[in-house]
């Protein structure tokens, strides 16, 4: 037994030594060598599988290839000048003075009324049977007024602005510009790339597949681009992608002539007989219930409910909301590695040689 364990001892001692020299070695060939990390040179000198093994590399985030770009989990290629890409389409980028509606471009309506001025209170033609005026002056509904600017219309004791400015319709006393919206050219520019060897692309029973992710089902009167629900637009309004749209609206008001108004019989009195009523210096018949008298016709007096009295129109603006919205999470990322590389857990690696296999960061001998 005593001679067991002075055998014992003596191996004990022998591997100390051996190992003692080793690491003096390792040592010695670091220092000479002037490699950058004393700890990694000795880590690579000690290394007992040096003929088995060596390591590839920190694994890189898995990515596209350089010729596309990522969108909603897959990998595109790049949109021609002008267009930008959601998915699988390449959509037109909408002129400066339009707004972006998603799938449309939209000018909205734009409607201003025009200059104007007063030419003073109308005269009573110096021979009423001839109706005619003085020098200077211009006949307008049985009266006489001074003429009115150059680029200037008289309307009664009114001077409006003539024309209106291009593109833009003469309404009378104002100026309407329509909304403008049209739909954006697009193309398909192929269907994203699939992940390889990770994932199949289908989705779990509870959930549904949108552009290369599973995401939970919307709530009901929702429906999900990516990782956001978007509420349907009421019936009445246009889906324009994240807004609803009403279109702009105008109609003219119902009218009839009541005949040419007739000079009062008491000029300084200005008073009209029964069922007259006076307007601009002439009498008139009055107008039936619900219709306001202008000169020789009578406008129906007011708009339907939500629209604007603009005179002889009513008008309802365009109107654009915003869709309610909420996020339901993100989806489930499906990747795939660039040309060249190889995945591994999650990550991508430089290939190993020849006669190497590779288990995350480090190529083992086959």
């Amino acid at each position: 037994m005593r001679l067991l364990n002075t055998i014992l001892a003596l191996a004990v001692v022998i591997l100390l030594g051996a190992g003692l020299f080793i690491g003096w070695r390792a040592y010695s060939n670091c220092e000479a060598s002037g490699q950058g990390s004393l700890s990694g040179c000795l880590l690579s000198n000690l290394n007992p599988l040096e003929d088995l093994s060596y390591p590839r590399g920190v694994g890189t985030p898995l990515t596209c290839a350089a010729n596309e770009e990522y969108d909603a989990g897959l990998c595109y290629p790049p949109c021609e000048a002008g267009f930008f890409g959601v998915g699988p389409v390449c959509w037109e980028i909408c002129p400066d003075e339009y707004t972006d509606d998603g799938a449309t471009c939209r000018k909205d309506a734009h409607i201003f009324g025009k200059e104007s001025y007063g030419r003073g209170v109308g005269t009573i033609p110096s021979d009423v049977l001839a109706a005619t005026c003085g020098d200077n002056q211009e006949l307008d509904a049985g009266l006489c007024y001074e003429p009115c600017q150059s680029g200037y219309t008289g309307v009664g004791p009114v001077c409006w602005e003539t024309s209106c400015p291009e593109g833009y319709a003469d309404d009378g006393a104002t100026c309407r510009r329509d909304v403008h919206i049209f739909s954006k050219d697009s193309y398909g520019r192929g269907v994203g790339t699939i992940p390889t060897d990770i994932f199949a692309g289908t989705c779990s029973g509870d959930q549904e597949y949108d552009a290369g992710l599973c995401y939970p089902p919307c709530d009901s009167g929702y429906d999900g681009v990516g990782p956001v629900c978007w509420r349907y637009c009421p019936s009445d309004y246009t889906d324009d992608g994240v807004t609803c749209r009403r279109d702009a609206h105008i109609v003219g008001k119902d009218s009839y002539g009541r005949g040419v108004g007739t000079i009062p019989p008491e000029f300084s009195a200005g008073s009209c007989g029964a069922n007259e009523e006076l307007d601009a210096g002439l009498c008139y018949q009055t107008c039936d219930a619900g219709y306001t008298g202008v000169g020789p016709v009578c406008w129906e007096s007011s708009c339907p409910e939500g629209y604007t009295d603009d005179g002889a129109t009513c008008r309802l603006d365009v109107h654009i909301i915003g869709k309610e919205s909420y996020g339901r999470g993100v989806g489930v990322p499906i990747y795939t590695c660039a040309a060249g590389m190889e995945e591994d857990a999650g990550l991508c690696y430089t290939p190993c040689e020849d006669g190497y296999s590779g288990v995350g960061p480090v190529c083992w001998k086959d």
